[in-house]
């Protein structure tokens, strides 16, 4: 019985412990929370610039292909050109340039 009223005059301690935890527990969610919302309002801002640079680069990118790629195709008909040349026995044109 003892035991009993012990245990009970202990109780009331231990929930204004929880109590306290709770709430330091609770300011801790909310700081965190504030972070977060900081942390993705920054990484949101990164990403909208950060896109807009990586397209510009992929345009620059692109463009840079799409003029080595008709480079390749005007040498491409030169040399065909000069094959055909070759073939239909014109030799100047069957040297390798």
């Amino acid at each position: 019985m003892l035991r009993l009223v012990a245990l009970l005059a202990l109780f009331p301690v231990a929930a204004s412990a929880q109590a306290v935890e709770d709430e330091a527990h609770r300011l801790d969610r909310l700081r965190t929370e504030q972070l977060n919302k900081q942390a993705l309002s920054a990484t949101t801002k990164r990403d909208r610039h950060g896109s807009d640079d990586a397209r510009v680069d992929y345009d620059n990118a692109r463009a840079d292909y799409d003029d080595a790629r008709a480079d390749y195709q005007r040498r491409l008909a030169r040399w065909r050109a000069q094959v055909d040349a070759c073939n239909r026995s014109i030799y100047e044109a069957c040297d390798r340039r």
